[in-house]
């Protein structure tokens, strides 16, 4: 069957709305070695463009913050948006701006205007207009202080993606003459798409298939925006996948409840506690639920295989080591890494990306199960990056604030919101129903209030108090606590102690069919016959000098 591009392409004069909703279908691609490698050209251009691009950025940002009309800007008075004081403002910014051409649109220009000799046969038009766009982006943050001074690409951290400004860019997809998605056409060479069983029966074949048709129809009802092409690395080997981005909400796959969904946020855990329409308790909602279990178990394995890796490069490079065995300050003297060292890295590569992808999936499964019983939530406004401080590794491996950040998303997408409420004005983990307030330490897990007996575990009291916080007329937090003490007896049997978490249950499962390799086997039977004998010379011991002493006696 001859293939065919369907046209996709929107006339230009029509302008999405600023903050329009989409969503992404990925799509794996299906690439031999020919492919690949011309991939790798393509990005590695990309990647120059970028790093040229992104300087010229940052030159034009520093100009704009040596010019002295910016120290002025900065210091004029603002205020909300629509007021005359901050648009004077922002007015003010923007001369600057203007004046050493900081804009995207001159970014634009720029990154086109690199399209030269062997860039040119590479990177198309619109690809360096998304370039430049990208990190004009990425300077526009450091600008506004909204995020750190970008980085250039790197050798070891190379461009990994690319896509175009939209539809009438060079990445397009193909049809075949069945009107099924075939290959994604990039500037002359046809990658193929991978392939969906129509016929098969299997629940996960049928959710695949329904997948590919809803893309299928929304590329040719011309909702199709953009497409970006992914370098990724699993188990050591490239692969390639398409992301279509695609006009408007994602299909709603579960209905979406009407209740309250209330937050108590932990390093690892999340404490959430549910009401329904009628203010009564939701008891399956209601409850302790750990954030991603299963990454608990990833980073045991993440962690021996950081210390081999240690010790490879101990044994390597000593010359990177000072006499008591502490690596010296300075760039790694480690470049000639040997294959085991190299394989070792893969490997730690590897567990990093299916730790990141099932505590997406996990986040993911919790946070859509939850949006069953309402799509409208509320939590202490809460300052994640710095629980990196105190609890570094649960923050890495359950990343509490990615969960947060991703039930907004989620959350607004499904017709709620998400509501944060003041913890300072609130103290939702220290004020009791009564109105009493009494400091807590972390150790202290239950809240029992002497003055009225009220006693629950303190996490979910603090997420049912806060299912109860409003905004004033001052625009201040407030806490209704006279509606949270007429609700009190229908949620007290579900505000005890924190149902048993499936982290135990599945730990020791984990644990029972532990799997030992020889070699911990053979070390632990080694200790175990030392411990034995050395109890034995003990007894020995004893009796000889029983024996000695009888004798002496006699």
């Amino acid at each position: 069957m001859a293939a065919q591009t369907v046209k996709t392409a929107r006339p230009r004069a029509r302008k999405r709305p600023k903050g329009a909703p989409v969503h992404v279908v990925t799509t794996s691609l299906h690439c031999g070695t020919r492919l690949l490698k011309i991939a790798d050209v393509r990005l590695f251009a990309a990647h120059r463009v970028y790093n040229a691009c992104l300087s010229a950025a940052l030159r034009r940002a520093e100009a704009c913050k040596a010019d002295p009309d910016w120290e002025k800007a900065r210091k004029m008075p603002g205020g909300k948006q629509k007021t005359k004081a901050a648009m004077a403002k922002n007015l003010a910014f923007a001369a600057v701006r203007a004046r050493h051409s900081l804009s995207e649109t001159a970014l634009m220009s720029y990154g086109s205007r690199l399209r030269k000799a062997w860039v040119r046969e590479h990177v198309g038009a619109q690809e360096a207009q998304a370039l430049a766009r990208r990190a004009y982006s990425a300077a526009d943050r450091w600008v506004k202080g909204t995020g750190g001074r970008p980085r250039f690409k790197t050798a070891r951290r190379p461009l990994r993606s690319i896509d175009t400004k939209d539809a009438c860019g060079d990445m397009k997809p193909i049809f075949d003459a069945a009107g099924r998605l075939t290959h994604l056409r990039w500037a002359g060479e046809d990658f193929p798409v991978e392939k969906v069983r129509r016929d098969a029966k299997s629940k996960r074949a049928r959710e695949a298939t329904a997948e590919r048709e809803r893309l299928e129809q929304a590329i040719k009802d011309g909702r199709l925006i953009n497409v970006r092409l992914v370098k990724r690395v699993i188990s050591g080997r490239v692969s390639l996948q398409a992301q279509w981005v695609l006009d408007g909400n994602p299909p709603v796959r579960r209905p979406v409840g009407d209740g309250l969904v209330s937050l108590d946020m932990g390093p690892s855990t999340a404490h959430v506690v549910t009401r329904s329409p009628d203010g009564s308790p939701v008891p399956e909602a209601t409850g302790h639920f750990e954030l991603a279990p299963s990454v608990e178990f990833r980073s045991k394995e993440l962690r021996r295989l950081q210390r081999r890796l240690d010790r490879q490069h101990r044994a390597g490079s000593p010359l990177c080591f000072d006499d008591a065995k502490r690596h010296v300050e300075g760039r790694c003297h480690w470049k000639d890494r040997s294959r085991a060292a190299q394989t070792t890295r893969a490997r730690i590569a590897e567990v990093y990306r299916r730790m990141a992808g099932a505590r997406s999936t996990e986040h993911g499964r919790l946070i859509n199960w939850l949006l069953g019983y309402g799509a409208q939530w509320v939590a202490e406004d809460i300052d994640y990056v710095s629980w990196q401080k105190n609890f570094p590794r649960s923050v890495r491996d359950r990343a509490p604030g990615l969960f947060v950040a991703k039930a907004v998303r989620k959350a607004e997408n499904a017709g709620g919101g998400f509501r944060r409420y003041s913890t300072r004005l609130t103290a939702a983990s220290q004020t009791c129903i009564c109105g009493r307030r009494e400091r807590k330490q972390l150790s202290q897990r239950r809240h029992s209030c002497p003055s009225c007996g009220r006693d629950a575990q303190r996490d979910l009291f603090s997420a049912y108090i806060g299912s109860y916080a409003y905004m004033g007329e001052d625009g201040l937090d407030r806490l209704d606590l006279e509606g949270a003490g007429r609700a009190w007896p229908a949620f007290a049997p579900h505000l005890q102690e924190a149902a048993g978490s499936a982290r135990s249950a599945t730990a020791s499962a984990k644990h029972r069919g532990r799997v030992r390799s020889k070699r911990s086997t053979a070390r632990i039977t080694a200790r175990r016959h030392r411990r034995f004998a050395g109890k034995a010379t003990e007894v020995l011991a004893d009796a000889n000098q029983s024996a000695s002493s009888a004798e002496a006696e006699a």
